[in-house]
């Protein structure tokens, strides 16, 4: 194994010596740690660097990810330097901080936290001298030096994804043209609340006063808090299903038109037929969020034409969003982490096997089998996770990843597995203590007309990667 570079060695102690809420059991939002003022003084002291760019601001529980990506590609399509920062990073933390498509260089990002460092050392002495100050974390600092690589780099505009949250995350420091919420189910309940109203209260915390808000929450009482605040800020509110649709012959697969009508001008603009290579319902939802993004920026001043915004979609491969490597047997990574994105990866994996997708062999055959390697955090309702693969699949390789402590432990999942299956529809269960040991298994086991998933935290598939990558067949 090659040896670490000084310039690595710099960039691990600067970012990993802080407290990381990705690797660690979840922190009430009480905790001195989320607070907006360090990375708040930290920015003030850089010179504000996040205010030289325009933003897009987006959150949500699942998809903004994908919908952050979509409009950088876009933006990027129609000429303008963007910027894309995205949390957490599968291999390697450059994958953070994004230029037109491309990931950071090592020492682009040494320089900017070369010029942090002195800073941030100054906000370290205000927080111990002044303990309801909070403190700098591992993702304030992925923040300023985003903002910071960003500015150095000239970019015209950027696309924030929050980290968790909204409104005492990290990137709440910013003044966007436009922010969404792609939409709002349970998920890390401890900071967030144990209820969507709840949650959606946080998320919404990113609306900012006459700043137009695109929302895709679909529960009426989430809907609702997003509405009283849109409306107590004063922000023009496009809701999907009021304001924002999609059709489509194939939505699992195929090219979709949106529509979408302007909540202050009832100005209707339909898209033209948009093709993404991602799959799925919800990733058509996500395109309507992000088309209807590039509607609200055109009304600026930004010039995105309809070729940019196809162009930009095409371009648009997050890494384990239902991500098909291999044919046969068919393979598929997917980021599904909680219920919400596990009842959406279930239903397009039966919508799949009714169009078989690519030429793939359809899996809904008699005798053939549907397997998931499943690891998964001990923050995550991994119990209805499993009761809702449990519907689906036939075997379950169930493992543990070792890059996070966070792990659920095997003989906790082999309890949660023995409580959610249906004793008329029995699945075989085997257990294995690495990743890559269950990976392989499951390719070992597969006929050709078999599907193979591995799903249940980006932490495990981060850890097989090098194993997929030997058994790819899908560019």
């Amino acid at each position: 194994m090659p040896s670490t570079t000084p310039e690595q060695e710099l960039l691990d102690s600067f970012f990993f010596g802080r407290l990381n809420y990705e690797k660690q059991l979840p922190t009430a939002y009480g905790h001195r740690h989320f607070r907006l003022r360090p990375i708040t003084a930290l920015l003030e002291l850089a010179g504000n660097p996040h205010r030289a760019m325009a933003i897009v601001h987006v959150t949500g529980t699942k998809g903004k990810g994908s919908v952050s990506t979509m409009v950088h590609h876009i933006l990027s399509q129609g000429g303008y330097r963007s910027g894309l920062y995205t949390s957490p990073h599968l291999h390697h933390l450059r994958e953070r901080f994004v230029v037109d498509g491309r990931e950071a260089e090592v020492p682009d990002l040494v320089d900017a936290v070369r010029s942090l460092m002195p800073l941030v050392a100054q906000v370290d002495e205000r927080s111990a001298a002044e303990p309801d100050f909070g403190s700098l974390t591992f993702f304030d600092l992925c923040t300023a030096t985003a903002f910071l690589y960003f500015y150095r780099q000239a970019v015209q505009v950027a696309v924030i994804e929050v980290g968790m949250g909204g409104r005492l995350d990290s990137t709440n420091v910013v003044d966007p043209l436009v922010s969404i919420i792609t939409n709002v189910s349970l998920d890390h309940t401890q900071q967030l609340g144990n209820t969507v109203a709840e949650i959606a209260r946080e998320k919404a915390g990113i609306i900012k006063p006459g700043r137009p808000i695109i929302s895709g929450v679909r529960q009426s009482d989430a809907g609702a808090i997003v509405e009283e605040i849109a409306r107590r800020q004063r922000a023009p509110l496009a809701q999907f299903g009021k304001h924002l649709s999609w059709t489509a012959e194939d939505p699992v697969a195929g090219p979709c038109v949106v529509r979408f009508e302007d909540p202050e001008t009832h100005q209707v603009i339909e898209s033209p037929t948009l093709h993404t290579p991602l799959l799925g319902a919800h990733q058509r939802d996500n395109l309507a969020l992000a088309f209807a993004a590039t509607v609200y920026l055109r009304t600026t001043g930004w010039e995105v034409s309809s070729q940019a915004i196809q162009a930009g979609l095409i371009k648009t491969r997050p890494p384990g969003r239902l991500q098909l490597i291999r044919k046969t047997p068919r393979i598929i990574l997917d980021v599904a982490h909680n219920p919400a994105s596990f009842e959406a990866l279930v239903r397009t994996l039966q919508d799949l096997d009714r169009t078989a997708v690519e030429g793939t062999p359809s899996a809904q055959q008699p005798g053939r089998q549907r397997i998931l390697v499943f690891a998964v955090s001990r923050d995550k309702d991994s119990t209805e996770m499993l009761r809702l693969a449990s519907k689906y699949f036939d075997r379950f390789l169930l493992t543990r990843f070792h890059n996070n402590p966070r792990a659920v432990e095997l003989d906790r999942l082999t309890e949660i597995m023995a409580s959610v299956t249906d004793p008329l529809r029995p699945q075989q269960v085997e257990t294995y203590e690495r990743p890559d040991e269950a990976f392989q298994r499951a390719v070992k086991v597969a006929d050709p007309t078999d599907t193979i998933v591995v799903a249940g935290s980006l932490f495990l598939l981060a850890e097989i990667g090098s194993w997929t990558e030997e058994i790819r067949d899908v560019e």
